[in-house]
């Protein structure tokens, strides 16, 4: 069995074992303000835009609500949109309450924003636009590595620079520390 060096995280289980070993193991004592839920997989049809990437991983979750992060579910993602006008771009949820996860719908790019550079449009330079804080080709690709995956820790303490304190608790850091 491979394993992680840095981490000792187990690399070689899949995405959907991982996701339901995430959800088989919620502790319900355990939950915080914020909770913790694993969404069970989704049944049923979708917007014809709505791409399969994203509709495949519906079939193993859909939402996830944690102490960081709130990934929402298919219908709060298709909220307001309409089959005959696709939108360019799907908002996946929030990381640390105020970085907004979106997918491309055509490109499948994932992009994480700081939403404050979002909304402070009038601060930004002339001819400047915010860029996002990570991007990662494939919706499969990011939930594998960075939310059901051994580059969680690296996602939170790097790229988003939030550095994990023994009094505020990260539940899904420790929940994922577990699968080994």
């Amino acid at each position: 069995m491979k394993e992680a060096q840095s981490s000792g995280w187990r690399i070689d289980l899949e995405l959907a074992e991982r996701i339901r070993w995430c959800r088989d193991h919620l502790d319900p004592r355990d939950r915080l303000s914020w909770g913790h839920e694993v969404g069970d997989p989704r049944e049923g049809g979708t917007l014809r835009w709505y791409p399969s990437e994203l509709k495949s991983l519906g079939g193993l979750f859909d939402g996830l609500r944690t102490d960081l992060l709130e990934f929402y579910s298919y219908d709060r993602q298709v909220k307001g949109h309409r089959e005959a006008d696709p939108p360019t771009e799907v908002s996946l949820g929030l990381i640390a309450f105020s970085y907004i996860v979106s997918v491309e719908v055509g490109s499948l790019e994932v992009s994480i924003w700081d939403a404050t550079d979002l909304e402070t449009p009038e601060m930004w330079d002339e001819d400047e636009e915010p860029e996002p804080v990570c991007t990662v080709q494939g919706p499969t690709r990011f939930f594998d590595r960075y939310i059901f995956g051994a580059g969680y820790p690296e996602l939170i303490d790097d790229i988003l620079a939030v550095s994990p304190d023994p009094v505020e608790r990260d539940g899904w850091r420790e929940l994922l520390s577990r699968i080994c």
